[in-house]
């Protein structure tokens, strides 16, 4: 058996290779900056499951913090038993690898075996089939909104809620849900110190947390009111090309939400909700559910009405849509 230092980890394990003496690696089914998730049959049963490890692509700091952020994922997302939450089938701090020709060899990183779920990301599901009706999206929102409370009376924050970390299995169909994913920058609840970082999406990250580092459950609580405007829009409700000015949209309150959502049964909610002062907002997600519980679908008829750029939810005046200097050189 040989021991390889991380660098020589391959760009990809070939369907066949066995990790662990558990899984055997049947494809690979997604790539990104972070991460590569493999599709794995777990042997001593039978069941697919994913795999998921850290990129080769990344340079050594960034491997570094992301490795922390996936076992972080892991150990997390076991402790929290919901149906609406991804399961942790299992983890390792080392790949351990037999590959087909029966070569054994050791690579320094760790991985997690969670449940394979079939289907696409909240995002994509947007992408495809445009927005979601109230009777259609309410139900879905509703049971991870049960599943990020159930996190929250363990001390846990997600603090990353977007589309892309939203799955949704067997779309289309009655059994259809929404998962929960990607626990990785979890926190209890604390105050950051770390100086300029901003781990959350931008799009989606709550002032609180941009100002102060300030983590409590209302972070989610802010975040997913916003998946949910966007569910029922199509629209990213902060959306610019520009970092800094989706920080002034969250910051100053600019947040773009049509009218017809504003004025229907869900607008106080959502006002409380999205409220920029986290001490006003909405405190955790078990007191949104039992608000959002009370609001029948069919009483929301947002009919076909599109967004208007000057409907904005907040005190303050309508950016004027230039980049100024500094935007310009932080422009994603």
């Amino acid at each position: 058996m040989s021991t390889q230092d991380t660098k020589d980890i391959p760009r990809w394990f070939e369907p066949g290779t066995i990790i662990d003496e558990r899984f055997q690696i049947v494809d690979l089914i997604g790539s990104g900056g972070v991460a590569r998730v493999y599709r794995c049959i777990q042997l001593d049963i039978g069941r697919e499951v994913a795999l998921k490890v850290v990129s080769p692509d990344t340079s050594r700091s960034a491997r570094q913090m992301s490795e922390r952020r996936l076992v972080n994922e892991a150990l997390t997302t076991a402790r929290i038993h919901h149906p609406n939450v991804i399961n942790i089938r299992g983890m390792g701090e080392q790949i351990r690898a037999t590959l087909k020709d029966g070569t054994r060899d050791i690579y320094d990183r760790p991985y997690i075996a969670m449940e394979y779920l079939r289907g696409h990301s909240l995002a994509d599901e947007l992408a495809l089939s445009g927005p979601m009706s109230p009777a259609r999206a309410l139900p879905l929102f509703l049971k991870v909104i049960d599943a990020l409370a159930t996190a929250h009376k363990l001390g846990i924050v997600h603090k990353d809620i977007k589309p892309d970390n939203l799955f949704l299995t067997s779309p289309g169909q009655p059994r259809s849900a929404l998962i929960v994913l990607d626990f990785g920058i979890a926190r209890a609840e604390e105050i950051f110190t770390i100086d300029g970082s901003v781990p959350c999406t931008v799009n989606y990250v709550a002032p609180e947390y941009i100002e102060s580092h300030i983590v409590t459950p209302a972070i989610d609580v802010y975040q997913i009111a916003l998946v949910l405007v966007e569910a029922l829009t199509g629209h990213p409700v902060v959306d610019s090309d520009y970092v800094t000015h989706c920080i002034a949209m969250h910051i100053q309150g600019r947040l773009v939400i049509p009218d017809n959502i504003l004025s229907s049964p869900l607008g106080p909610i959502l006002k409380r909700a999205l409220e920029r002062n986290h001490t006003l907002r909405i405190q955790d997600c078990g007191a949104l559910y039992d608000q959002l519980a009370q609001i029948d679908p069919s009483a929301i008829h947002l009919g076909d009405e599109e967004m208007e750029d000057d409907l904005f939810f907040g005190d303050e005046e309508e950016p004027n849509g230039q980049p100024t200097l500094e935007e310009s050189l932080y422009k994603r």
